[in-house]
């Protein structure tokens, strides 16, 4: 795949060969996860999205699934209130509850839902996540 963006001009890929720009030209190396993400070279701009969002928002043709949406500011600012010291059910609840989300028990684990309209609203505006 390296040699075919060389060749061709395509923009890098991420992925475990790299890329790397030297004075005799691109040389292409394998790094590991944690050499790639030391240097910066790893796209993580939040939590990773299961395949059935990644292959609805590809349908859809817009990268606003509800999973994308809910791993953004809902996901952030619940990671803030779960840092706090003495933090509870009802304040991450509460935090959630400012998004239109909410934890609710379901079988053996959790489910995470919304009614509130996405940023971008795509089709079926109610979305969920689901917890083991």
């Amino acid at each position: 795949m390296r040699e075919l963006e060389i060749e061709f001009g395509y923009g890098r890929a991420n992925g475990p060969y790299i890329t790397l720009d030297t004075k005799e030209g691109p040389k292409i190396i394998r790094m590991s996860r944690a050499e790639r993400r030391g240097l910066g070279l790893l796209k993580e701009d939040g939590a990773r999205i299961s395949e059935r969002a990644r292959r609805a928002e590809i349908n859809i043709g817009d990268d606003h699934s509800f999973q994308s949406w809910a791993s953004k500011e809902p996901a952030q600012e619940l990671k803030k209130v779960l840092q706090q010291p003495g933090v509870t059910w009802q304040d991450a609840h509460h935090c959630l509850a400012q998004h239109g989300v909410s934890i609710q028990p379901k079988g053996s684990g959790m489910i995470v839902t919304t009614t509130k309209p996405q940023p971008r609203p795509s089709k079926g505006a109610i979305g969920s996540l689901t917890f083991h």
